[in-house]
Order: C-alpha cells, then structure tokens, then sequence
C-alpha cells in the first residue's frame, strides 16, 4: 500500500497541509484507484480522511479570516465617514431665517437636489429661524433650495442658491410669491 512509504511521525504530526507535502495533493487519484495498484473503488484510507479534514479546516480559517478583514475594513472606512460628518456638522452653524410678510401661514422646506427638509412653520408678518443641523442637513456649498407651502393657495419655492457651511439664508416671502427673494450672509 502507499501509506506505507509515508513515515508514522508525519501521519501523527499533521496539523497542517504542508506536513503532509505531496500525499495530500494525490489522495483523490489513490481512492478512486485510478494508476492501478494503490486502492480500492471507494476505499478511503486514514490518510485520505486526514487530508479532507485539513483541506476542511483550512478552509474554515480562510474564510474566517476573510470575514475578518471585511468586517474591519467596512467599520473602519463607515468610521471615517461619521468623523467627517460630524466635524463638519460641529463646524457649520448653519441657519435659515424665514421672514414672512405675507398674510398666510407657510410651512417652510429646504431641498437639495430630490431630498426635502421640513424646517417649521412661519405665521403670518412673523419671522423665524430655524437650525438646520439638526435635520441631518449640512451647508456644504452645494445648490440649494427653499420651498413654502402656504395654509391656503399653491406651493412655491425659491431660487436656487449656493448656501455655504457656518452661513445663513434669509428668504423674504411677498404676498406676490414672484417678489419673494433669498439673500446668504
């Protein structure tokens, strides 16, 4: 038989795939009994079932340690991204101020390309400030819009405007929604 040229102490010590060098590599060809005299049809020796078990086993701590990688190469790139944003949100006290000198109470947004924020709402001749921190919103100089749904009468919105981080937008709403008009500090 071939296991009989395979010393007793490497079949006792193999804990790895590289204790058993090329026994390990060949064990499919011996069982199936395919170069004539080393096996029989579905025979399994003891050294066959020790180089499944360790394919099996290093097969686990591959995937394991992939996983590993993963996961702390995920964690570390979703940290660095929390980090800038709340060093940004930290360093833009951003704000929009709402005068309102229309006779009707609106209920204020402020958009950014598909996205609405709903900041309050202004009653009628009032005005109001409105943090936006903490909406999740960060002034980071990209376009920018505002829209006003009155109580009574059609949602309009305002010009687009760059709104820059620690700046602040003031947008004036006429009774004529054409005369209304945003000015950044």
């Amino acid at each position: 038989m071939w296991a009989a040229n395979v010393s007793p102490r490497l079949v006792e010590s193999a804990g790895t795939l590289s204790a058993l060098g090329g026994h390990c590599r060949s064990h499919g060809r011996r069982v199936r009994g395919g170069d004539g005299g080393f096996g029989v049809e579905g025979k399994m020796t003891g050294i066959t079932v020790q180089c499944a078990r360790l394919r099996a086993q290093f097969g686990r701590h591959i995937v394991a340690a992939s996983i590993i990688v993963g996961a702390a190469s995920m964690s570390a790139c979703a940290s660095s991204g929390v980090g800038t944003r709340a060093a940004q949100y930290d360093s833009s006290p951003s704000s929009v101020v709402i005068e309102n000198n229309s006779w009707d109470r609106v209920t204020v947004y402020i958009s950014r390309g598909d996205q609405m924020w709903r900041l309050g709402d202004v009653g009628a001749l009032g005005k109001t400030e409105f943090p936006i921190q903490r909406l999740g919103f960060i002034a980071d100089g990209r376009s920018t819009y505002l829209v006003a749904h009155p109580l009574a009468g059609q949602s309009f919105r305002s010009e687009q405007f760059m709104f820059p981080s620690g700046g602040v937008a003031v947008w004036t709403i006429e009774n004529q929604s054409g005369l209304s008009h945003v000015s950044v500090r």
